[in-house]
């Protein structure tokens, strides 16, 4: 699984050949599908938006609001009034580049982490 180390691992995932990629991301071979849980959220939008050619609002739909409502987070998911500030800002190529938890900036690209 996503632990392994990298490489290419026969029949351990019933019947699948898949790969552990260094990133720790696994998918299988040969179609590429993901194969795990390894992918983060920021991952699976930017691969709705570059791979499957999905809108920047339908992509942030996918990754928030359609989680949040499955999880029964009814305070999370969208940008309203009354709902938590919990947002990502991104640059024009989808890098992150800030995270913003309950209103308070946690992450800041090219800034030194606590």
């Amino acid at each position: 699984g996503a632990g392994s180390p990298p490489g290419v691992y026969d029949g351990l995932y019933e019947g699948a050949r898949v790969e552990v990629t260094p990133d720790r991301g696994v998918r299988r071979i040969p179609d590429d599908a993901l194969s795990g849980s390894a992918m983060t959220q920021l991952r699976c939008f930017q691969q709705a938006v570059r791979r499957f050619g999905r809108s920047i609002p339908e992509a942030s739909a996918l990754c928030s609001r359609t989680p949040a409502r499955v999880l029964g987070l009814n305070d999370q998911g969208v940008l309203d009034r009354g709902m938590r500030a919990n947002i990502i800002l991104l640059d024009r190529e989808l890098n992150l580049k800030m995270t913003i938890l309950d209103g308070e900036i946690v992450y800041r690209a090219n800034e030194p982490q606590r």
